[in-house]
């Protein structure tokens, strides 16, 4: 029983030191919270864009899992004065450097690759670049 207890332990410690392993192993629960904090964060910039959180899959990666994907919550935004395309390639060349995915002519920001201290520099970015 000590041995369980101590692995236990061992886990739960990886699993809040390692940033992959607390990214693999958000609940679906947690997601969802991530996910209204960050669409809050945004909607409160007021940019001239669709908003929406929607389910979402994130892909776990190479290697041994090439094509295994977990399910996710996404920030999906749909600019109203450029095309997706743009808002992603200023995105990615802002001083931040945000990085996310273009799907379904939607720019998608999965709340799993995301920690919440990185939530207002991302709306900074988006009011810069979206602003009404």
């Amino acid at each position: 029983l000590e041995h369980i207890k101590a692995i236990k332990n061992i886990m739960e410690k990886a699993i809040k030191e390692i940033p992959t392993l607390r990214m693999l192993t958000y609940s679906i629960s947690d997601l969802e919270k991530k996910a209204n904090c960050l669409y809050k964060k945004i909607i409160e910039k007021n940019i001239d864009a669709n908003i929406y959180i929607e389910d979402g899959l994130s892909q776990v990666g190479g290697g041994s899992m090439p094509l295994e994907t977990i399910k996710t919550k996404v920030i999906a935004i749909t600019p109203n004065n450029m095309s997706v395309s743009s808002l992603e390639k200023k995105l990615r060349l802002s001083d931040s450097h945000i990085i996310a995915r273009v799907y379904d002519n939607k720019y998608v920001l999965d709340v799993r690759t995301i920690f919440e201290d990185e939530f207002d520099i991302i709306a900074k970015e988006l009011k810069n670049i979206l602003s009404l």
